[in-house]
């Protein structure tokens, strides 16, 4: 799970608070809150969403059953089963204790988490679902419905059973010629806490697969054009989302250890994926990265942080033990030019409106510059939007989620 959702200065968003509203600048033109277009019969769109514990109805009925009784706490006394959600999840309170949402606890309260998120997700008409922290493909099903093909990391990878967080990837039935190849990439749950964490999920889209209305494939053989689309599903570690990973300052003993644990654990799936990326920019793809990455990359570029605290080159190879713990910022590690054509473009996200109440800029989409080549217009241009919810956070009913639904949609040739 994610921490509580930060504004863009940082600040938790605090419900109720009255935000003052800023001048728009003249910059800001008008439309920019819709920057893909929902008409463009070429464009492959890509939404992800973290779906904040998202459970099928058996699990539902098995995390009820345990956690009720258990007055919805974990207790060290009689541990929880694995594969369930914590206790506490979903309990409509912020770190702070404030009730700031309907809690879920019964069948009702889940069903209204399904509508929502169902609205959200079909209102963007989506080609390729990407989510995170699902139980199993059922929960998935429940909420995009019938006419998709869906993977999770429940049904594919070892002992995502037992794991309540899991990734899916899923697109709709007959979109494409072919079906895409789906893969877990389990390197990234290597953890520094003794335990695997979540893995990656990828799958594999020939451009030749994709369906023109023009009925023209759109398989392109000059050299050097990408002719598949690599797409990289994650959900890093939590609690290093700003800063410096190789700094930890804080004048809180406990916070600076919770940080500390968290950003080492984060410098250590890097690597892991970097693995990926080199794989398949080598072997001639264009590549996309999306999911929560728990971590703000636009602050990275923003303050141009170092790829590693002893200013070597991210492009020399980290072998040895704790050699991860010089990375000192994701973005800057992953984009080091090698191996040739290793060049990443972080795409711009926003903007957060004020009905989103989610979090900000954790969610983003990184593209291989080669991915440009199939597009009509260049990928600097192309912008993420975000799908706010339909309401305010209300006592009354539970939220979608924690997490605002992101599309990227790819103006494709």
């Amino acid at each position: 799970m994610s921490a509580p959702p930060a504004n863009a200065e940082g600040q938790e968003d605090q419900p109720g608070r009255k935000h003052r509203k800023k001048k728009r600048s003249g910059r800001h033109k008008r439309g920019a809150e819709l920057p893909d277009n929902p008409d463009d019969p070429h464009a492959l769109r890509v939404l992800t969403l973290n779906a904040e514990h998202l459970m099928s109805p058996a699990i539902f009925e098995k995390w009820q059953a345990f956690c009720g009784p258990q007055g919805w706490k974990d207790r060290r006394s009689h541990p929880r089963p694995k594969g369930l959600p914590y206790c506490d999840a979903l309990n409509g309170h912020d770190q702070q204790g404030r009730l700031i949402f309907g809690p879920l606890r019964t069948r009702d309260d889940l069903q209204a988490k399904y509508r929502q998120l169902a609205q959200l997700v079909h209102g963007a008409h989506p080609d390729v679902v990407l989510m995170q922290e699902v139980t199993d493909a059922a929960a998935v099903r429940e909420v995009l419905g019938d006419g998709w093909t869906i993977h999770t990391t429940a049904e594919l990878w070892e002992g995502g059973a037992q794991n309540s967080q899991n990734l899916a990837v899923a697109w709709r039935q007959g979109h494409f010629r072919t079906e895409p190849r789906v893969e877990v990439i389990g390197e990234i749950s290597r953890s520094t806490e003794g335990r695997r964490i979540r893995p990656g999920l990828a799958m594999y889209l020939p451009f030749s697969a994709i369906r023109r209305i023009s009925g023209v494939s759109g398989a392109d053989t000059t050299a050097g054009t990408p002719q598949t689309l690599a797409i990289l599903n994650v959900h890093l570690k939590a609690g290093c989302r700003n800063g410096r990973m190789d700094r930890t300052p804080s004048r809180q003993p406990a916070q600076q250890w919770r940080r500390q644990n968290a950003c080492e654990v984060l410098q250590n799936q890097v690597p892991a994926i970097e693995g990926w990326l080199d794989r398949q920019i080598a072997a001639g793809h264009a590549v996309l990265v999306s999911g929560d990455f728990n971590r703000n990359l636009r602050e990275e570029q923003n303050r141009q942080l170092p790829a590693r605290g002893d200013d070597s080159p991210a492009s020399s190879p980290l072998r040895r033990a704790g050699d991860a713990q010089r990375v000192a910022s994701v973005l800057p590690e992953l984009n080091d030019g090698d191996p040739v054509g290793a060049d990443l473009v972080l795409i711009r996200s926003g903007p957060y409106r004020q009905l989103a109440q989610c979090h900000k800029y954790i969610d983003p989409f990184i593209a291989s510059r080669g991915l440009g080549s199939r597009l009509r217009q260049p990928l600097d241009a192309l912008q993420v939007r975000v799908i706010p919810f339909e309401a305010p956070l209300s006592p009354e009913q539970p939220r979608p989620s924690d997490h605002c639904p992101h599309l990227l949609a790819l103006p494709l040739r």
